[in-house]
């Protein structure tokens, strides 16, 4: 289990209650925190045993954008004890605040960029330099009693386990520590919160300077899986979840309502997430094997001096998307037909090149199956792949599926009007 994840509820417990200065021993030397600002997840508010006075000083004090921990000190408090004036409390929006950033101004700059008509932050736009889930979202769950750690809980491959000593042992060893997997809904541990989990979001969001990350603490087990959900099925879709799309950030940190399991039953939450801001269609339109090719035609184009949009061989064009597969079909032969004639080669020419070389091409499955059999997906994976060498070496290609039409064929050819139907 990493240092990292280990500490990841006492980062969250630090960051919660502002106490920066004690992140990095924490973590300790090999892993410095470097980051822009904290946004945090709730806000906090007077007890129920504050007298209108403290109530009315409390509203004061937050109108100054003052810490947390320095209105509970005015009010009274001892903050992070049992004296403390102020309890957290659930919202549905984010804590900015000028305090906790680096740079004061970035708070301000969020607040004005990204805040609703009330003035509150529900959704900020966000990106990740890496795409290693573990260190973007550090989290876990830890178990404490006067004699130290007695429970943390770590991954193994897709499985979260617990690492944990038995209650009958009080003056654990080394080799008294088991590990089970880890299931906090049927906990009694979690239930009865000897054991907490603690996590933290860290973001990138577009307009702050800095070479750290904003965080975002959270003790919210419904949130943080909800994120990495969502984040797994946008790799699923795009391929990764890290970088930009066009340039531009296609991820949101927001703030949404649930129903979630708590060890008090179901009640609604305002929990923290993570949700494309692009149209998931989009996104996959984007990672078609076809429109991939596209991009990178073009992009050679640009570097041997031509122009940026590729007139010759245009697949955007030829090949739009549709909604009916059999649609889509015959969109894409009249691509096929339309390169075969700028190549000046024939379709039956071009079938025996499909069936030479494409039967044991990684993302399709032509093994034994005639050209015309081929479905949707196989069909664009092989067009990108014509396009691509078309612009590469077009005399070199033309030559090559001549030779081999040839040598299938016994050097027989039909014209560019006897063309396979395709199954049509």
């Amino acid at each position: 289990m990493s240092e990292e994840n280990s500490n990841t509820v006492g980062v969250a417990r630090v960051l919660e209650d502002g106490d920066l200065d004690e992140i990095k021993t924490i973590l300790g030397d090999r892993e410095k925190v470097r980051h822009s600002g904290i946004i945090r997840p709730g806000i906090k508010v007077p007890k129920a045993s504050c007298s209108a006075k403290d109530k009315a000083l409390y509203e004061k004090l937050y109108a100054q954008d003052l810490p947390f921990n320095e209105i509970d000190r005015q009010m009274g408090g001892e903050p992070m004890s049992a004296k403390s004036k102020l309890r957290p409390s659930n919202c549905d929006y984010f804590t900015i605040r000028s305090d906790d950033f680096k740079r004061p101004s970035d708070a301000k700059y969020i607040i004005d960029s990204f805040a609703d008509d009330d003035g509150h932050v529900r959704r900020v736009p966000i990106w990740f330099h890496i795409g290693e889930l573990h260190k973007i979202i550090p989290h876990n769950f830890r178990s404490f009693t006067s004699g130290g750690i007695r429970a943390s809980s770590y991954f193994e491959g897709e499985n979260i386990m617990c690492r944990y000593v038995p209650k009958e042992i009080q003056k654990p060893s080394k080799n008294d520590w088991q590990t089970r997997p880890c299931d906090a809904n049927n906990c009694n541990a979690y239930a009865s919160k000897k054991c907490k989990f603690g996590g933290a979001f860290k973001v990138n969001i577009p307009g702050i300077k800095g070479i750290g990350e904003v965080w975002i603490p959270t003790n919210s087990w419904n949130g943080l899986a909800d994120a990495i959900a969502n984040l797994k099925r946008i790799t699923e879709v795009f391929g990764r979840f890290n970088g930009l799309y066009d340039g531009n950030p296609f991820l949101e940190l927001c703030k949404v309502q649930e129903v979630v399991n708590t060890p008090d039953g179901k009640k609604k939450q305002w929990i923290i997430t993570i949700e494309p801001s692009v149209d998931l269609m989009e996104l996959a339109r984007h990672r078609d094997p076809v429109n991939v090719m596209a991009r990178a035609t073009s992009s050679l184009n640009l570097l041997q001096g031509g122009k940026k949009d590729v007139e010759e061989y245009a697949p955007e064009e030829e090949m739009p998307t549709v909604k009916n597969p059999s649609e889509e079909i015959n969109k894409i032969i009249e691509a096929f037909k339309s390169l075969a004639e700028r190549a000046t080669l024939a379709m039956d020419q071009i079938r025996s090149y499909v069936e030479n070389d494409f039967t044991e091409v990684e993302g399709t499955n032509l093994s034994g199956v005639d050209f015309e059999d081929m479905g949707v997906d196989e069909l664009k994976i092989v067009y990108a792949e014509m396009l691509g060498r078309l612009k590469k070496d077009k005399d070199e290609f033309i030559q090559y599926v001549c030779d081999v039409h040839s040598e299938r064929s016994g050097g027989q050819m039909t014209g560019t009007d006897d063309l396979p139907d395709f199954g049509n």
